[in-house]
């Protein structure tokens, strides 16, 4: 009688497999909920602030340390308060242009550069956060040292103006700048010729 108990709470092969198998789907699903929380905690009214970049965080895209890379540099902010940091505008670019688990972002921020910077500059120090759709982007520039195409952000039009003035480049909005950064995209695929 023992044994028929016994055989009673024996699970086969194949329902074993189907056990390991639902834990291990639960655990990646409650571990990638972890995972995607940054190191600050939020409450409702700060979800859509920009926050100062983490001293370890690193870039979404090509995961070098964001602090370490010149600006401007960018962050995504999602509905559940999560949030990614970019080393650049072209890495910041590249990923939106990807379907995010997380869905839309809920704010995009950049840093705004100051209006007398040297393109050769590859300062790392952090400049204040701009809404995307309030920033200035300048295109069209040669700059070393950055992931993706080269842009530059400003936080206001006469701000561009005086960095054209001194660098050259073209001015773009936030709807520009995503045009822009599809064709670059193509013409990086494309063969020369």
């Amino acid at each position: 009688m023992g044994d028929a108990k016994t055989a009673e709470f024996q699970m086969k092969p194949a329902q074993i497999f189907t056990a390991i198998a639902s834990l291990a789907l639960v655990a990646g699903v409650l571990f990638s909920q972890i995972s995607v929380k940054d190191e600050h905690h939020h409450t409702t009214a700060d979800i859509a602030l920009p926050l100062d970049l983490v001293t370890n965080g690193e870039c979404e895209a090509c995961a070098m340390y964001v602090l370490e890379q010149p600006g401007p540099r960018g962050q995504l902010v999602y509905r559940d308060g999560s949030r990614r940091y970019f080393c650049s505008i072209g890495d910041l670019l590249a990923i939106l242009t990807l379907p995010s688990p997380l869905g839309e972002p809920r704010q995009i921020w950049i840093e705004a550069m100051p209006a007398d910077m040297v393109l050769a500059d590859n300062s790392t120090e952090p400049q204040r956060w701009v809404n995307v759709n309030q920033a200035h982007f300048v295109v069209g520039i040669e700059r070393r040292g950055v992931m993706g195409m080269p842009a530059v952000s400003l936080a206001s039009s006469e701000d561009a103006k005086i960095f054209i003035g001194r660098n050259g480049g073209e001015l773009s909005d936030w709807d520009g700048i995503q045009l822009i950064h599809k064709e670059y995209l193509l013409r990086k695929q494309l063969p020369p010729g």
